[in-house]
């Protein structure tokens, strides 16, 4: 990986920078895909560095923290593991991931299990046998375990063994049926599906600080999925500072960066899903972004909008216009 990355490192903003050596690595397949699947932390190109990608760890906690603060019982840990290495088969079906704890994030909502997978154009899968004893180790060596040693004991024998993950799940789900009483057992067995994580804190949001090119200028990437009408019929936004017209057509008009929304704003500051309005009432409303909604220059959560209101989604700023 490090003949393939120039850099990666954590901003001040939370987000995750990744710099690539070259920008003929960078894979755009790849990118889509990662869009799509949401065991992957939100990914974002930027437009005017083509060898540099950013990835959103917004309410997340990163594994390798999440080891040193939390104790794990060890039923607790038998079913955090297995739910961590199924995640990774299953994400390892379509996509490479690089085997490193730091590279791993928790959160509080389904799927609890988050991966940093970085869109690169090369056939890497013939290295990941190779990470599977390192990432092993590392999880037993940060792992805390209030008692009982039985499932370290069982991923210390795959590490020395040098097993795949597949056989490393299915020596996991050997010793809870063997070491449990049945009873124990049945119980989590019944629970699997509601198995959730304990002692994730709680998540700070961190501050918008925008993403910034070499010469310190502020990065605004271009919309895509826009749409640019020539003569405004009904009501619509227009951004303040490309005069570009986004026609208010659906019956709920949805705003933010997820590429489905109807006013896509491919900018970090933006939520994947920051705001709505309903076309009918002209009623804007904040979806609990990170960085706000505002209207007129004040913070709203919920507020009617009026011709020639000036709304501000996180940075970007529009002009409502209505007949």
């Amino acid at each position: 990986m490090e003949e393939i990355l120039k850099h990666q490192k954590v901003r001040e903003d939370g987000f995750i920078e990744v710099t690539f050596h070259k920008k003929e690595d960078f894979d755009d397949y790849l990118y889509s895909q990662i869009q799509r699947d949401a065991q992957c932390l939100p990914c974002i190109k930027d437009n005017y560095h083509s060898d540099i990608v950013y990835f959103d760890t917004q309410d997340c906690t990163c594994l390798s923290t999440y080891f040193q603060q939390h104790i794990f019982e060890e039923q607790e840990l038998l079913m955090f593991f297995i739910l961590l290495f199924e995640s990774l088969i299953a994400l390892n079906r379509t996509k490479y991931f690089y085997y490193d704890i730091s590279n791993i994030y928790l959160c509080k909502h389904k799927p609890y299990i988050r991966f940093l997978v970085i869109p690169i154009n090369k056939d890497p899968w013939q290295y990941e046998e190779s990470q599977i004893p390192n990432f092993l180790y590392e999880c037993m060596k940060q792992v805390k375990l209030q008692q009982g040693w039985y499932v370290l004991g069982c991923l210390c024998v795959a590490w020395k063994q040098q097993l795949a993950l597949p056989s490393v799940v299915q020596s996991l789900y050997d010793m809870k049926k063997r070491i449990y009483k049945r009873s124990l057992f049945d119980k989590f067995r019944k629970k699997e599906d509601q198995f959730e994580l304990k002692g994730l804190p709680d998540h700070v949001r961190y501050p918008s600080i925008g993403m910034h090119t070499p010469n310190s200028k502020e990065v605004i990437e271009e919309d895509t999925y826009k749409t640019v009408i020539l003569f405004a019929q009904d009501c619509y936004f227009e951004c303040s500072s490309t005069k570009t017209q986004y026609e208010i057509t659906e019956p709920i008009f949805c705003i933010g960066r997820h590429s489905t929304s109807h006013l896509c704003i491919q900018e970090p500051q933006v939520s994947i899903h920051h705001a709505q309005l309903e076309k009918e009432t002209s009623i804007l409303k904040d979806l609990g972004s990170s960085n706000g909604t505002f209207v007129n220059d004040k913070r709203i959560q919920e507020c009617v909008l009026h011709h020639l209101d000036k709304v501000k989604f996180a940075g970007r700023e529009f002009i409502y216009y209505e007949k």
